[in-house]
């Protein structure tokens, strides 16, 4: 064997090596994926899981307000103001969104006040939309009224209904009967009164 031959064999098969070992680099070994895309998606899919759970749920709006009116009296059969009627301020506290402080209380020298736990019952398209204003809230509840010439404590019920006008004034109408040991004061109050409370 020459030395030209000998040299072209050596030369081909350095070649062949160079060509397979590139071959295996380039073709035949799967690269991972760059782990800074890994994370990137990673972290992409967090802050979109964060955002879906994070947002926070509009609550229902609740009424609460102060207003002006009057009562009318019903029945006189007791000492205090609320049988024979007059000029009124009333008020709604909420409490939760159903559970709220009802108070309203007739204005005189010997004025009368009462004030009830009551339970309320909103009518309105509140399970399709539950932001939306409720069309008519009715609303029931015990609690005690205060004769305050005498000072004098009473149980108390009451039934009536406030009716959202816009999201600030409130239409508010109920009857209050007073039972004390003279006898029973029934009154009508309406009213109307300005959102205060939220």
């Amino acid at each position: 064997m020459t030395l030209t031959s000998r040299s072209f064999r050596i030369a081909s098969a350095f070649s062949l090596s160079s060509w397979l070992l590139l071959g295996l680099n380039t073709q035949g070994v799967a690269e991972p994926l760059p782990m800074k895309v890994l994370s990137t998606t990673s972290e992409e899919e967090e802050v979109a899981q964060f955002d879906s759970s994070g947002e926070e749920e509009e609550q229902p709006q609740r009424i609460g307000y102060v207003g002006l009116g009057g009562t009318l009296g019903l029945s006189d059969d007791g000492e205090t103001k609320l049988g024979n009627g007059g000029f009124s301020i009333m008020s709604r506290i909420p409490l939760t969104e159903v559970l709220s402080v009802h108070t309203a209380s007739v204005v005189s020298s010997d004025g009368y006040s009462s004030f009830a736990l009551t339970g309320s019952f909103p009518v309105g398209n509140r399970e399709s939309a539950p932001t939306e204003r409720p069309v008519i809230v009715p609303f029931a509840g015990v609690g005690i009224g205060v004769e305050f010439e005498d000072f004098d404590i009473d149980p108390m019920v009451t039934v009536g209904a406030d009716i959202p006008i816009t999201d600030t004034v409130t239409g508010t109408t109920r009857v209050n009967a007073n039972f004390g040991e003279e006898g029973t004061d029934i009154g009508l109050v309406l009213g109307v009164g300005i959102r205060v409370f939220r």
